[in-house]
């Protein structure tokens, strides 16, 4: 929805603006505020003039961390998010060398060539020439990502492909998938750069020799691998001069590097790229928008359709706050054979090794005597019955650097009983829903503080 929208939805729901939640007020809520402005709302219902109040529009050039600033605030005003990608080459009088590299790339075969790759930390995502890709063979794998350049001009991508790349320097590979596009960027630098003014020492060895000198760069390495390169370690050649930055491929050459020419007038020449990703919209939002539910409805097959239906319908919560669930079955349990005897095998192998580790025991008994005591398990009193039962083998596990459990007991419900299926077999297996890796550690990144647990008997819950 419009922010504006969003707020009126609030409030027909009688919700705190802060966290979204009923039963109180903004006033009376123990959350943190905006992200953005620190007022007492949620950072989803941030109002565009909010951001003007708050934070006064920069007058000064345009940069990397201008565009940043821009793409953020864009992110809190709409769900159009964009991944920014910008280049600059002169300003005036001073010259301004981008991280540029050279580098191993395989072929198809396995040989290398040497390529000239764009280090942006501000892309997300990594692109290749056309030509290159062609020159290599790399397969090819079928996309649809939309891309948008300065004032809005849009393309299509079509195509991604692997690259396997190669340090020149020290012994560093890696694998990236790359957009495959017909350009990148004009000749980098735009014009030749004057390196008169300073002196590289002779120890360092350059990841591209011949950064002044106007090149065609063929591969753009993003941020996935930006920050894996860097090693943080720089030299500073003195003021109005450039700065070198190791990386796992060579030392770069960046910053601003002052140029006295002649009385003659120089142009003010900015020389500037900006691609827009429309494919990566939704995890900028998240980058910015951590609290906000995703808009568009995850696609299920049919049997995470129905295991999350099963799920919606059946679930229920006992007044200690236990869940209780109905296990989602694909097939009856009548196409389950015999399961007791490889159960009962187990078992006898679990008793001979107490014979040989009398603490191991001990413990086997206090987990089994808990598990009763906390009515995690009961005695199955139709043992002798025609009800279908299926036993589940298991086995114990010591682990003496645990904190909460120090023995662990693994049950095996993959365990194959006489007709050849086990009870995994003929359970459901519904959609993922917990947040993906790269969204978690971006959340820890938001904080100051944070704090992790181990939450004990957590499974036993439910």
């Amino acid at each position: 929805m419009p922010i504006e929208s969003r707020i009126t939805k609030v409030k027909q729901l009688n919700l705190c603006t802060n966290c979204l939640r009923s039963g109180h007020d903004e006033q009376r809520c123990r959350l943190s505020s905006c992200r953005l402005c620190t007022q007492r709302h949620n950072t989803m219902l941030h109002m565009k003039h909010d951001i003007h109040a708050n934070n006064k529009p920069s007058t000064s050039t345009p940069s990397n961390d201008c565009v940043a600033q821009s793409t953020q605030k864009e992110c809190t005003q709409a769900p159009q998010a964009t991944n920014s990608i910008a280049l600059c080459s002169t300003l005036g009088s001073s010259s301004i060398p981008l991280a540029t590299a050279v580098i191993n790339v395989s072929d198809c075969d396995g040989n290398m060539h040497k390529v000239r790759a764009l280090l942006d930390n501000a892309s997300i995502s990594s692109f290749i020439t056309k030509d290159l890709q062609s020159k290599l063979k790399l397969p090819t794998y079928s996309t649809n990502m939309s891309v948008s350049v300065l004032e809005k001009k849009r393309s299509r991508i079509t195509e991604h492909c692997d690259v396997a790349i190669k340090s020149r320097t020290q012994d560093y590979t890696t694998d990236v998938t790359c957009f495959v596009v017909q350009d990148i960027t004009d000749m980098i630098p735009f014009t030749k750069i004057n390196c008169d003014s300073f002196t590289i020492p002779p120890h360092i060895h350059l990841a591209d020799p011949n950064f002044h000198e106007p090149s065609e760069v063929q591969m753009l390495l993003g941020a996935q691998l930006f920050w894996e390169l860097m090693t943080f370690n720089h030299i500073a050649l003195g003021k109005n001069k450039p700065i070198l930055v190791e990386t796992t491929l060579g030392w770069l050459v960046v910053g601003s590097i002052h140029t006295q020419n002649s009385k003659q007038k120089q142009p003010y020449t900015v020389h500037c790229n900006l691609i827009n990703n429309i494919e990566l919209d939704a995890k900028l939002d998240k980058f910015f928008e951590l609290e906000s539910v995703p808009s568009t409805q995850q696609i299920h097959n049919k049997g995470e359709s129905e295991c999350e239906r099963i799920f919606t319908q059946t679930t229920t919560r006992h007044p200690d706050g236990k869940f209780v669930v109905t296990i989602p079955l694909k097939e009856s349990p009548e196409c389950l054979g015999d399961s007791k005897t490889q159960a009962l095998l187990r078992f006898q192998a679990l008793e001979r090794k107490f014979k040989r580790n009398p603490e191991y025991k001990q413990k086997y008994i206090e987990f089994i005597e808990e598990y009763l005591r906390l009515g995690h398990m009961s005695e199955n009193t139709n043992i002798h019955t025609n009800e279908i039962s299926y036993f589940l083998p298991h086995f114990a596990i010591l682990r003496e650097s645990s904190l909460t459990s120090r023995l662990r007991t693994v049950f095996d419900g993959s365990a194959v009983s006489s007709s050849g299926k086990s009870f995994n077999d003929i359970q459901l297996v519904g959609p993922t829903v917990q947040d993906d890796l790269l969204s978690i550690l971006i959340r820890f990144r938001q904080h100051k503080f944070v704090v992790t647990s181990d939450v004990q008997k957590m499974y036993r819950q439910i």
